[in-house]
């Protein structure tokens, strides 16, 4: 009877082990993806909210891969310097969405993209009759609105433009709008997308201000998925990216701004 009890006692502890190897196993397979943390800042009318849910082309495209990748996380809206500063971190499965890809950036993230296109121009209102269309060197006569932290306010910087100085800094599109229409400053940098959405937020059109000086560069946006992301992850989604622009779902989601 005693041996027969422990063997009994045996066959449990076998199977508890057994069990417990299972539980561990599943936890840790890779094959369980983690959550991907997706970090953005406002930048309608591609990135967006709407009564509190993200909304936007670009939020579209990144649902969308999400569905075809498989994968699964959420949307975090950040300043966008707090926004790429999480995506530098030692972090894996943070997604900074989107951003232009530049030199000084290129091996700073894991890439995914392009997600868009656009051309930056600095804008003035059209009530000021004493600026006129000029290059971009004479704009360093005048003091222009930027967003802190964006490849644009980095390209105005090289070109010989001072922060405080010729360049006034905000923490977001929508606050640079604002202060542009203060009077707090001469001109915007922004494109037209996002400036004729902002201004029609602010109560105002985008009729108001004109172009007067068009940078030699257009961005092209991307999603940037931080280093420490596993590659299975980043070529998953960069494959899921291919399948939506293969199949014209991407070209579909595109043509709901163009209307």
């Amino acid at each position: 009877m005693l041996t027969c009890f422990g063997n009994s006692i045996g066959v449990q502890s076998v199977r508890n082990r057994f069990l417990n190897v299972v539980i561990t196993f599943l936890l840790s397979c890779s094959c369980v993806a983690a959550p991907i943390q997706a970090v953005t800042d406002s930048y309608p009318p591609f990135i967006y909210l709407d009564k509190n849910k993200p909304a936007g082309v670009a939020v579209e495209v990144l649902n969308a891969l999400f569905k075809e990748s498989g994968l699964f996380g959420q949307i975090e809206f950040l300043p966008w310097q707090r926004a790429y500063n999480m995506g530098l971190s030692d972090k894996s499965n943070v997604l900074v969405f989107t951003m232009s890809r530049t030199a000084e950036r290129e091996n700073l993230f894991k890439w995914i993209g392009p997600i868009l296109n656009v051309r930056v121009r600095l804008y003035k209102l059209k009530s000021r009759n004493d600026i006129s269309s000029m290059q971009l060197e004479d704009a360093r006569n005048y003091r222009t609105g930027v967003v802190l932290g964006y490849a644009s306010e980095k390209l105005l910087l090289d070109a010989g433009f001072e922060q405080g100085k010729q360049l006034d800094q905000a923490i977001n599109e929508e606050t640079n709008v604002k202060k542009f229409i203060a009077g707090r400053f001469d001109l915007i940098c922004s494109n037209d997308f996002v400036l004729a959405e902002e201004l029609n937020k602010a109560g105002r059109n985008f009729s108001e201000v004109e172009p007067v000086v068009t940078l030699d560069k257009s961005f092209d946006e991307y999603m940037g998925f931080s280093k420490a992301t596993d590659d299975a992850t980043v070529s998953a989604f960069q494959a899921a990216f291919e399948r939506l622009k293969k199949s014209g779902r991407y070209d579909a989601i595109l043509a709901k701004q163009r209307k």
